[in-house]
């Protein structure tokens, strides 16, 4: 089952000698996780986002370096459904972002990203369903048209006018919380985080200064270091427009256990 893992890895020029944790290794305390992904999916994004914030050690490979036909017929094997991306620890794997985060959450060395109490919990579900519903067709358009340099004016326009009405209600929401939810790192924050990216790397940073209060919550989330207490900012492992472009993912090393 970790053919397509181990077969990525390799045109990678990823191997036991060059890298960690290649075949379920250990090092220190956990085994080593493998994801497969892309650099411009937001699913892929969150898995090494919620990585990062949680202390856990990853190998991240980007599918893109396959070719359709092949990638296809190797992930049938783990994911029949074609569900991505996949994660793998030692001998368990799990396909779908969903799985991923809440498996990563569980197994990282921090707090969990839900909050204890109900209400904020339920607070924490809506954000994230309004960036998951709403939010992620906005940001998957853009970053589209500035890989492939394909500009759709008047879908932009569209495009652009539905996010201002987004990023105005969020800006209501943050007036009084540090963080999406309260002034704890939540859910919500990193969904949003991972859509927000793709917007400003396609080129609508100024979207984002125009409304003061998301301005500068995106000013913390890109500087805040790992919730579980690691010397690791997790916003730096998200990939930039280059990487995107060439399909590059960024591993998780932790240094400071």
């Amino acid at each position: 089952m970790s053919d397509l893992f181990e077969k990525i890895a390799s045109q990678q020029g990823i191997t036991n000698q060059s890298q960690y944790g290649m075949s379920g290794d250990m090092k220190k305390t956990q085994y080593i996780l493998e994801l497969l992904g892309k650099a411009i999916d937001a699913d892929t994004l969150k898995c090494l986002l919620t990585a990062g914030e949680q202390g856990m050690e990853m190998n991240s490979y980007s599918t893109e370096t396959m070719a359709p036909a092949e990638f296809q017929s190797e992930l049938q094997k783990i994911s029949p459904f074609g569900i991505t991306p996949c994660l793998k620890e030692a001998d368990f794997m799990v396909c779908g972002a969903k799985a991923i985060l809440a498996f990563i959450d569980a197994r990282g060395l921090g707090y969990s990203l839900s909050p204890l109490n109900a209400a904020l919990v339920a607070m924490q579900n809506y954000w994230s369903d309004i960036a998951v519903k709403q939010l992620a067709p906005i940001a998957q358009f853009l970053i589209n048209q500035k890989v492939h340099e394909a500009v759709d004016e008047e879908q932009t326009a569209i495009q652009i006018n539905s996010l201002h009405l987004y990023l105005n209600a969020l800006d209501g929401q943050l007036r009084n919380n540090k963080y999406i939810v309260c002034n704890k790192y939540t859910w919500a924050d990193l969904h949003w985080t991972a859509y927000i990216h793709l917007i400003v790397i396609a080129g609508e940073s100024n979207l984002i200064d125009k409304y003061k209060n998301v301005a500068a919550w995106w000013q913390k989330i890109k500087t805040k270091k790992s919730q579980c207490g690691q010397d690791l900012v997790a916003y730096d492992l998200l990939p930039s427009l280059d990487d995107i472009k060439t399909g590059r993912l960024q591993s998780v090393e932790i240094q400071d256990y």
